[in-house]
């Protein structure tokens, strides 16, 4: 592991050497490998008091701002003699968008936004932005995961298919290690727009999923049995409900085999004895009720908004705000 000093003596050579910003800060972000994570810091030394000023603040939903540091938590330690992060010299320590603030500051590019959902959300710290499915792949930029309500994590992608980010500690993996969603270049870091991949087209009969680890349900619901989740850019078939009917009995909303039941233009009538009523088209899924012989129920059209779908050997339902068709 580098020392802080060690990094600013590679800095200050890599500017007498004019080494372009991507190169700079991609260099430096493999530089800071093992550095600390501090919730709300932003390159700030790595002492026991700067920690004490952090955890004053951040501390009561961060308890391992103290916990981590031996010096900080009475564990004996006297100064930073001896710790991980003090490799015979001071590091740094960050948070997730802490660490892509300051890299991207060494190049002279500044990120505006507190946190990590307002600094995507800020236009004008981006030359493009978008979903992960469309990022030049190529390319050095910022990188995000949205887990259904914020931007609850940043990273760095180095343009060779890795991230480097700050989580526990600065890391490095492999792109399909980590499940991002979203991408964005920081302004002032190329001098021409960069076109964005283009996001496949699918066949006929074929779905890109476009969402984070889109769920494939057994109904057209999002109560419904989570059978499996797809990851963005997976193909996905679709199909269409064959030997089932999709009906509507007392409260529930389901499905029927045909061969239990008397199909006409706008109701069913129920052949079969106790006949199930199930959440998905399948004999394994749910049973909402069971009906008797000679009901009528009123038959449905599948709720807008649903895609009935193949992936990975089972079929069920998909938003279809997630996938996009051809």
């Amino acid at each position: 592991m580098n020392t802080a000093a060690k990094v600013q003596q590679m800095m200050d050579e890599w500017k007498k050497e004019s080494v372009e910003k991507t190169v700079f800060v991609v260099r430096l972000a493999n530089a800071c490998l093992g550095w600390a994570y501090v919730y709300g810091a932003r390159g700030e030394y790595c002492s026991p008091a700067n920690r004490r000023r952090f955890y004053a603040s951040k501390g009561k939903d961060n308890p391992t701002i103290k916990t981590k540091c031996k010096n900080f938590n009475g564990d004996g330690y006297s100064g930073c003699s001896g710790c991980k992060w003090y490799p015979g010299g001071a590091t740094r320590f960050y948070d997730c968008r802490g660490f892509t603030y300051w890299l991207f500051l060494q190049v002279g590019i500044t990120i505006n936004g507190g946190g990590a959902t307002s600094q995507y959300n800020d236009d004008s710290n981006w030359m493009q932005k978008g979903p992960i499915a469309e990022m030049p792949k190529d390319k050095v930029c910022c990188v995000f995961r949205w887990d259904g309500k914020t931007m609850a994590h940043t990273l760095l992608y180095d343009g060779d298919g890795h991230y480097i980010h700050d989580s526990g500690e600065v890391k490095k993996c492999n792109v399909i290690a980590y499940n991002a969603t979203h991408y964005a270049i920081p302004k002032g870091l190329y001098d021409e727009p960069i076109p964005p991949a283009p996001t496949p087209t699918p066949p006929e009969g074929k779905a890109i999923v476009t969402g984070r680890d889109v769920a494939l349900r057994e109904g057209p619901g999002t109560n419904t049995r989570v059978m499996l989740r797809v990851k963005t850019g997976e193909m996905v078939t679709l199909t269409t409900v064959v030997g089932w009917t999709y009906v509507h009995y007392r409260n529930d909303y389901g499905f029927m085999m045909n061969e239990y039941i008397s199909v006409g233009d706008e109701s069913v009538t129920v052949t079969g004895r106790r006949v199930a009523l199930r959440a998905g088209t399948s004999t394994s899924t749910r049973v909402l009720d069971r009906i008797d012989t000679g009901t009528v129920v009123p038959r449905e059209k599948l709720p807008d908004g649903w895609a009935y779908v193949e992936y990975g050997g089972k079929k069920g339902f998909m938003m279809k705000q997630f996938i996009k068709e051809g």
